[in-house]
């Protein structure tokens, strides 16, 4: 098995939709505010990680415009926002929102949450780190199922601190195409070796092939931006939550829309 093909078992696509549309069309139309959230476990409790600019219209969710996971299917968020920030925060400058999951209803969709486990950044200047989420511009259809193939870029870490993960390569040619939205949310990954690694961070921007079609020729490399996570900062986070009496229960949650079918990775 590929790093790509293990760590892919952490992220999920997120999307807010109309559920009947996403059941009877799913491409990318159907599926504004679209981005990566990766999965984390910490003091036994699962954790959905993404951009809060990715889910700023959480709190305004409608019948027939919900935010949406894409598991084994298509559910209804399991679970609910339990903390949110924006880089303008003085006190918190991340753009971050973390919602608090069922395990069970993870797991049964096919997902695994990740183990959190550095309480300070691993990552070293100067070593590649995998990067990869869900664009959104290649969702689709294959027939009567939903598609989502995964992206996955390795680069090296140019910059590290506490608020930011830069990484930065040449473009590989099979890459060349690649455009960056969807892919907020998304994982960093430390590998350890062939067979085991940790989630870093995730990702907040990205820049590869200019959306310009005159400047299309001229990108050569990859950027993307991420934000270091580690248990020190989900303490924080999770602090703030006790303060104000924010509950970690969360029920199962059963809701079929179309079965998926998750895009292979790319080798």
């Amino acid at each position: 098995m590929t790093l790509t093909a293990a760590a892919k078992m952490h992220i999920a696509p997120i999307f807010r939709a109309d559920p009947v549309k996403v059941m009877f069309h799913g491409t990318s139309e159907q599926m504004p505010n679209q981005g990566t959230m990766t999965f984390v476990e910490y003091k036994g409790h699962c954790f959905g990680i993404t951009n809060q600019h990715v889910t700023q219209d959480f709190k305004r969710v409608t019948a027939n415009h919900a935010f949406m996971l894409a598991l084994k299917t298509h559910i209804p968020m399991p679970g609910r926002l339990i903390f949110s920030s924006t880089r303008s925060n003085i006190d918190f400058p991340y753009d971050v929102a973390i919602f608090i999951l069922n395990g069970d209803t993870v797991r049964a969709g096919g997902k695994v949450p990740a183990p959190l486990i550095h309480s300070s950044s691993p990552i070293v200047e100067g070593e590649k780190y995998l990067a990869l989420g869900y664009p959104g511009h290649i969702r689709g259809r294959v027939g009567d199922k939903s598609s989502h193939p995964i992206y996955d870029i390795t680069a090296t870490c140019r910059s590290i601190s506490d608020r930011v993960i830069v990484l930065q390569d040449d473009i590989p040619p099979a890459k060349s195409v690649m455009r960056f939205g969807g892919i907020s949310g998304g994982a960093i990954i430390a590998p350890s070796d062939a067979n085991d690694y940790t989630i870093v961070g995730i990702i907040f921007e990205g820049r590869g092939q200019h959306e310009d079609v005159e400047e299309r020729t001229s990108a050569t490399d990859i950027w993307v931006y991420g934000i270091p996570i580690t248990t020190t900062w989900m303490d924080r986070i999770l602090s703030d939550a006790e303060s104000r009496n924010v509950s970690l229960d969360v029920r199962p949650r059963q809701f079929k829309l179309n079965v998926l079918v998750d895009g292979e990775p790319d080798q």
